[in-house]
């Protein structure tokens, strides 16, 4: 069971989204009608995902108040609409939703696409989790450590390393391994290189 705010300007809509979650087992904590409102609602309701429309009151569309929420919270967006038109969908892309659903939908569709997202969501987390204590236990390590993509390109460096090659990491991440560390010259004691495949 989910806790869900519902963010649709329709109220009638609304009211039928909600009925059907509630009989899919979900929690709805909330329905708001315009995009201003849904920062504050999500701090009063604490919702686990939000379904959001995508035309709403106001002068924020969905789209706009999902990319705002994604500044100021760690959580799923799926996006209901009745528009499916390439502009609208490239600016839905890059509020990276967890999930589209295009109006009029059934509800086993409504019922799948949110354990998805709450699924994915919840994966992401422990992904990120996992990076953060590993990247707090390279910085903690008193050997030089610089990490590259496949392509050599610096993705971390921690702060043993910063000193070694007197660059700052946020200056190096990006930047070819060759400009930074003079890999030829450097023995292995210098620098271990992890290299991520």
């Amino acid at each position: 069971m989910a806790k869900v705010l519902i963010v649709e300007d329709e109220s009638i809509v609304a009211k039928d989204i909600q009925n059907k979650l509630e009989d899919l087992d979900h929690d709805v904590v909330g329905i708001v009608s315009a995009g201003e409102k849904v920062i504050q609602a999500v701090r009063d309701t604490n919702p686990d995902l939000v379904l959001m429309d995508i035309r709403l009151e106001g002068e924020m569309d969905g789209i706009q108040a999902s990319e705002e929420l994604k500044q100021f919270f760690d959580l799923p967006v799926v996006f209901l609409s009745s528009y499916s038109n390439v502009n609208t969908l490239k600016r839905a892309k890059i509020a990276e939703p967890y999930g589209y659903l295009l109006k009029p939908y059934e509800d086993r569709e409504l019922s799948v696409a949110i354990d998805l997202a709450i699924y994915k969501h919840s994966v992401e987390k422990r992904v990120k989790e996992e990076k953060r204590r590993y990247e707090e236990i390279l910085i903690s390590m008193p050997e030089s450590i610089v990490t590259t993509d496949p392509r050599g390109k610096i993705i971390f460096m921690n702060p043993e390393a910063e000193k070694l090659f007197g660059c700052k990491a946020d200056e190096a991440i990006g930047q070819p391994i060759y400009r930074i560390i003079d890999v030829q010259n450097s023995s292995v004691e210098d620098i271990i290189e992890i290299y991520i495949r």
